[in-house]
């Protein structure tokens, strides 16, 4: 078993934990710390790789194959981009694979309002332009409006200063410029309470967050109040949902991730967002779900499995 982390993720040495307590044989990987010898070799009828008869967990990062001391390199993000390709390829032939670092590298939350919608789910209703005309004619005057990235949470660094925000936040239409980067806007929803959800493999962990009762948190949860922490319980989905989402994660062709939705007022579920990558230690303990613990029974039962069905793990052309 391998797992591809990063050196501060503290959900991943939960894993370990539980791992070494089954003695689980098992290898961790840190994008950040770590070099791997890494091959993919194609020939006449097979493809082979350096990942047979292991379970692969992408828990969070990607595999590091560019050697250490290139990072003050000219060339060093066209390397970058170079890597992607056998990383991506990887994923696509290794069957065994938990976890995925294309999902997160390419998602989308537009595209992925687009599969929320073709699963039947309910989406807020959305646009995504870069002048007012048309952002005036979407809007209603008696509806407040939020923004959010389309993609990634913003970042950028300066000489003196780190700037990130991964945050939801209400906008005045009437503050904004003529023109402006393509950006989404969507009508605010409003909540009765908002539900986190992880998943791994068709298990599912479900939280409700009740957000509404601080105004700190009412518009996005994840401007955590740390004095007075919003109150989290666990939460049952109706199958309904739970048939809708399971879905939206086929069309999606994702095997873990985190999703947000808001349940309304009126009873209605409304999808947000998922997040490949998502963490999950929060969840976990404010819901006594024992996550790591569930995730590395998991990786050993797929191990297992893989052994006593999988007699030749070549790809064959």
């Amino acid at each position: 078993m391998i797992i591809i982390s990063e050196s501060i993720d503290s959900s991943t040495n939960k894993i370990l934990e539980w791992l070494f307590f089954y003695n689980a044989n098992v290898k961790r990987i840190n994008y950040d710390k770590d070099f791997f010898n890494f091959s993919i070799q194609i020939t006449e009828n097979k493809i082979t790789h350096n990942f047979e008869n292991n379970i692969l967990y992408n828990r969070r990062g990607y595999l590091p194959i560019i050697p250490k001391g290139l990072e003050k390199s000219i060339w060093y993000n066209y390397l970058k981009k170079e890597q992607l390709v056998p990383l991506f390829s990887l994923e696509l032939i290794n069957n065994n694979s938990i976890g995925s670092y294309k999902n997160e590298f390419n998602n989308n939350k537009l595209f992925n309002l687009f599969l929320a919608k073709k699963a039947r789910l309910n989406i807020p209703k959305t646009i995504v332009t870069n002048n007012k005309i048309d952002l005036l004619r979407f809007v209603k005057k008696d509806k407040k409006y939020i923004t959010k990235s389309l993609q990634n949470p913003p970042n950028t660094e300066t000489k003196d200063f780190y700037y990130y925000s991964s945050g939801t936040f209400e906008i005045n239409i009437d503050d904004t410029s003529d023109f402006f980067c393509a950006s989404m806007v969507q009508e605010y929803v409003e909540k009765e309470i908002e539900i986190r959800i992880f998943f791994i493999e068709n298990v599912f962990f479900s939280m409700a967050i009740f957000s509404q009762n601080d105004e700190k948190t009412k518009i996005d949860y994840r401007k955590f109040n740390t004095e007075k922490p919003n109150r989290c319980v666990p939460f049952n989905l109706p199958n309904s949902i739970l048939k809708k989402i399971k879905l939206f994660i086929g069309f999606s062709n994702y095997n873990t991730g985190s999703i947000d939705l808001i349940l309304t007022p009126k009873g209605k579920y409304v999808f947000l967002e998922i997040n490949p990558m998502g963490q999950y230690d929060w969840l976990s303990q404010s819901c006594n779900y024992y996550i790591d613990k569930k995730i590395a029974e998991l990786i050993i039962k797929k191990s297992n499995n893989g052994r006593r069905n999988k007699k030749d793990t070549t790809v064959r052309i």
